[in-house]
Parts: C-alpha cells; sequence; structure tokens
C-alpha cells in the first residue's frame, strides 16, 4: 500500500516535469553579468564616477570620520 503523502509528492513532481515539459525545458531569463538593468534614464557614466569616489572610504565609517575624503557626505549636504 501506498501512503497519501507519497502519492501527493509523487503527483506534485509529475506536474513539475509537465509543466517544464510545456514550458519547452526553458529556464527564465536572467541578466548576465554585461547586461544593463535597471532604469534607462541612469545615468552610468556618472553612477560610474560616484563608486569610484567611494571606493576606498571603509564601509563603516561614520560620516565625521570620513568627511576628509567625502566632504559633501549625504543627501542635501553643502558641497565646498
Amino acid at each position: 500500500m501506498t501512503s497519501p503523502l507519497a502519492l501527493i509528492v509523487l503527483l506534485a513532481a509529475l506536474a513539475a516535469g509537465l509543466a517544464w515539459l510545456l514550458t519547452g525545458g526553458r529556464l527564465p531569463h536572467r541578466a548576465k553579468p554585461g547586461d544593463v538593468v535597471g532604469d534607462p534614464d541612469t545615468d552610468h557614466e556618472v553612477l560610474s564616477e560616484a563608486e569610484e569616489e567611494v571606493r576606498g572610504v571603509d564601509a563603516f565609517a561614520s560620516p565625521e570620520d570620513a568627511e576628509e575624503d567625502l566632504p559633501d557626505w549625504g543627501p542635501g549636504a553643502p558641497k565646498p
């Protein structure tokens, strides 16, 4: 005799296999490392410059500690 739980698991596996076959066995599209993902209005050049600017700053630095490296720390801060 087969337990009801084993029958449910078997039916679920068969349903998943059938769904996979009906979709052509394809996996969902995933972005490749070189793909541009996100808002098309994003200025990637400015974003790259900003990332370079903060690359050398300690991730756990407080705004006071990073004031010399990044004098305009945070939104709304006056720029020198």
